[in-house]
């Protein structure tokens, strides 16, 4: 399946070269500017972009988004196919009143159910309910579809290597002093 986004319109790596054109631009004019951690961090930028893009173009006929679905898939994940929201909130980024929002549709849709924890009821668990996993029976695949339109031609040496990649950066940035640069 041929994910298409509404970047297509762009050549093939059309506006990553005018990316690439501009950051040399700006090494030439910005004395010490790193051309290749600019590069680097801007393409990783425009990469999730056309990535949520492709999930979202996707997604839409079963009127989902990438982060609704992301999500579910959480919820789906945690122990016992329940999580607290706090804890979506940490593994998608999302920021906790996000998280109480796309919650809050998700329960209004039925595909997700809340329940007060029993140790401290002012606690919740969500899990999906039979609907929400109905729903993601149907968007694995469209999603599937996309990794693997984004991850065409990679070795598996190279997919293996990647994980490591990124997750050293996470840590970079999770350990640097913004106070201090």
């Amino acid at each position: 399946m041929k994910v298409k986004t509404p970047s297509a319109k762009v050549p093939v790596g059309g506006d990553t070269l005018q990316l690439e054109r501009l950051i040399r631009r700006l090494t030439d004019r910005v004395p010490g500017y790193p051309y290749d951690l600019a590069l680097a961090a801007r393409l990783s930028g425009q990469l999730e972009k056309r990535t949520a893009e492709a999930a979202n173009a996707v997604l839409r006929p079963l009127d989902l988004t990438y982060v609704l679905y992301q999500s579910m898939m959480i919820i789906y994940g945690g122990e016992q196919g329940s999580i607290a929201p706090g804890e979506i909130a940490q593994l998608t980024g999302e920021r906790p009143n996000n998280v109480t929002h796309i919650c809050n549709e998700l329960e209004e849709r039925q595909l997700i159910t809340r329940t007060p924890e029993s140790e401290d009821r002012r606690r919740v668990k969500v899990a999906l309910t039979t609907a929400g996993r109905r729903l993601l029976e149907k968007a694995q695949p469209l999603i599937w579809a996309t990794w693997r339109q984004r991850f065409n031609g990679f070795s598996a040496a190279e997919l293996k290597l990647m994980p490591m990649l990124l997750r050293r950066q996470i840590e970079n940035i999770d350990r640097a002093d913004v106070t201090n640069p």
